[in-house]
């Protein structure tokens, strides 16, 4: 990247920037973070969709985490690291400690909020983990919340019960896991007329996923996906 690039992106950064700091971190074998943080500026109490943090992981590079489990009271909430794979963003997540400063340029919506009445399920694999857990926090008590998230940890059903998901965690055998996923929805309810899927994760496997259901009949009104990397 040249002089007069860097510059000019420090000039944007320095208008754009907030901060905020880490509270605490756990990781589950290597493969996935839990990053608690204390965000002050963030209007938590504004938040009715899913939102995206894009995050300062490496000079002039950002990637867009997904806040969840937020209080608005306490301005905390955390972010769900999917670092299985090697890149910016999975050493940033697995180098940050307690105490640590985290950078952002942002918080915005990513225009997905659970449907009102609606019986929601979620499909994806670890780096749809906190997209789909804003979604549980936005649904109603009186809402159906199920789905399937693919791990490749081996710690899938202690994960899912400390997080309280209400997900199902099931062995992710390949990067593309749309397979996986299907196979476990075979396995539910036959009758979908009044249910939201919510599809985030590996942008192949979200594209998978959404062919795959409207060839069994499920409206395009009924699919919302996010795919997140490719």
């Amino acid at each position: 990247m040249s002089t007069i690039k860097q510059k000019a992106i420090s000039l944007i950064e320095n208008r754009m920037i907030k901060t905020g700091m880490v509270l605490q971190v756990r990781e589950w074998e290597q493969s996935f973070v839990e990053v608690d943080l204390y965000l002050p500026g963030a209007p938590m109490h504004l938040w009715r969709e899913a939102q995206h943090m894009k995050c300062k992981v490496a000079p002039f590079t950002y990637r867009d985490y997904t806040p969840a489990d937020w209080d608005a009271d306490t301005h905390t909430c955390t972010l769900f690291i999917d670092t299985n794979h090697d890149g910016p963003g999975s050493r940033w997540a697995q180098a940050l400690k307690r105490g640590d400063q985290v950078t952002y340029v942002g918080i915005g919506s990513a225009h997905h909020r659970p449907e009102t009445g609606a019986d929601i399920v979620c499909l994806g694999d670890e780096s749809g983990m906190g997209h789909f857990l804003a979604l549980r926090q936005l649904t109603q008590p009186t809402q159906s919340f199920s789905g399937a998230v693919a791990l490749h940890t081996n710690e899938q059903q202690t994960m899912m019960a400390t997080l309280k998901t209400q997900l199902s965690g099931i062995t992710r055998l390949r990067t593309e896991c749309s397979r996986e996923l299907l196979e476990w929805l075979d396995g539910q309810k036959n009758n979908w007329h009044n249910t939201v899927f919510y599809l985030a994760g590996y942008s192949h496997t979200v594209a998978a996923l959404r062919k795959a259901l409207k060839a069994k009949g499920i409206s395009p009104r009924q699919i919302k996906a996010q795919g997140f990397w490719s």
